[in-house]
């Protein structure tokens, strides 16, 4: 029978432990340099004093725990199987690591005396078991696929993405019927570096914004953006002081809002989405426009540059709830310059190849160029950009519409400076 307070791992012959009081455990952690050592870039969650009952004791998921002292050559060999293992496992449970030199108190809750421990914590959170597999990223793969507690539980809590610059598109854009809240990471001082993962809280926001009991589904999509991260930042009009700061964005990427707050937790947070869900529709029309991020190249060959001319089945693309926005430059009437014309539009087409723009030609005298505008409601002018959307809305270029002054525009359109106008009439229904 295993002694009371001792791990059973601790009587398998199998199973190589390093076995020391733990008062002299954490003098030599002190002075030893080879350490095990894991960190907030590893899949492994980091447990301590402080966050052990909110990450795993109040969680749904099921966890696997390791309990370790960094100066046991035994825990610096489970240390890359246990990191790869996370990496695999990130679907079906949850691996965290607690440096019993560190946080003894949690080592005497759970009687470890030897190490490495492991123990799973399933359904009863309160009665945690002993760990029974190998030691190897195989080992401990094969053993929580194969658990029925892991199968049943497996991990509940909702992922947060962290976001780079060049992936923003993709998030704002994978579903449009849902708002998105993008959190900004605290600035880091001196010279460490800012941490690519979101804060544990941060899954419980998202958690508080989803919808269904087996598969949830998002009422709120949630991201991060590690500090790291300035260029995001500075697109939303951020500056490295104002961090830590979220900001709300409206379904379709549309509208923003940045949250105006002392200290960002779980609780303002939540506070502040869900007051962001309750804006009206007039609060929401005077809030700055989304500027516009890349899309991602999928490919390596450099997209072809979209130049059509405009006509009745153009038009109704241009109108339609989704796509890109349509550029539609207009010839003046009695401007016999027709190849200086269409080399403008190319040479447009050819820059803007990568946002999302696609150049429509036309005359200002034809019956489509007028037909859309007087669609529109526009006032009289060369270049209508027309931005797609649940609501169709349109922005115009009153100066010269020379290819200076459109780039320039639409540069503005692009850095969200732009105010785009909503249509006087139904075009889905008007067509």
């Amino acid at each position: 029978m295993t002694p009371r307070g001792r791990s059973s791992l601790s009587k398998m012959p199998t199973r190589a432990h390093c076995s020391t009081p733990l008062w002299l455990l954490a003098l030599a952690s002190l002075l030893l340099l080879a350490a095990a050592e894991y960190s907030a870039k590893d899949d492994v969650v980091i447990l301590t004093d402080k966050n052990f009952e909110r990450e795993v004791l109040k969680s749904a998921d099921y966890w696997l725990v390791e309990f370790y002292a960094p100066w046991c050559g035994h825990c610096k060999n489970l240390e890359p199987e246990f990191k790869a293992a996370a990496k695999k496992l990130k679907k079906q449970a949850r691996l965290g690591a607690v440096d019993a030199t560190a946080h003894q108190a949690l080592a005497q809750k759970y009687g470890i005396q030897g190490y490495p421990t492991l123990k799973e914590f399933g359904a009863n959170k309160d009665k945690p078991t002993d760990y029974r597999g190998g030691r190897t990223k195989k080992d401990i793969v094969q053993y929580v696929t194969s658990s029925e507690e892991a199968k049943a539980l497996g991990v509940r809590s909702v992922s947060v993405p962290s976001l780079e610059f060049a992936s923003v598109h993709a998030f704002l854009t994978q579903n449009d019927k849902v708002p998105s809240a993008i959190f900004f990471g605290a600035k880091k001082s001196g010279k460490k570096k800012a941490l690519g993962k979101p804060p544990s809280w941060l899954s419980a926001v998202a958690d508080a914004f989803t919808k269904g009991k087996k598969k949830k589904k998002p009422t709120v999509q949630v991201a991060f953006v590690p500090a790291g991260e300035g260029k995001i930042a500075k697109h939303f009009n951020i500056d490295e002081e104002s961090l830590p700061a979220v900001v709300f964005v409206t379904p379709a990427g549309g509208k923003f809002i940045v949250g105006d707050m002392a200290t960002l937790d779980e609780a303002s947070a939540k506070q502040f989405v869900a007051k962001a869900l309750k804006l009206e529709a007039a609060a929401v029309e005077r809030l700055p426009s989304v500027p516009l991020f890349p899309a991602p190249e999928v490919a390596k060959k450099k997209p072809k540059a979209q130049l059509e001319r405009l006509d009745e089945t153009t038009m109704r693309e241009c109108l339609k709830k989704s796509g890109k926005m349509c550029v539609v430059v207009a010839k003046a009437s009695g401007d016999d310059a027709g190849t200086t014309f269409d080399e403008t539009l190319k040479s447009l087409a050819k820059i803007y190849r990568r946002d999302p723009f696609k150049f429509l030609a036309s005359d200002t005298d034809a019956a489509v160029f007028k037909a859309l505008v007087g669609l529109l409601g526009a006032p009289e002018s060369e270049v209508v950009v027309v931005k797609p959307g649940k609501k169709v809305k349109f922005s115009t270029l009153s100066s010269s519409s020379n290819e200076k002054s459109i780039a320039q525009f639409l540069d503005k359109i692009i850095g969200g400076s732009i105010t785009f106008a909503p249509i006087s009439t139904r075009p889905h229904e008007e067509l």
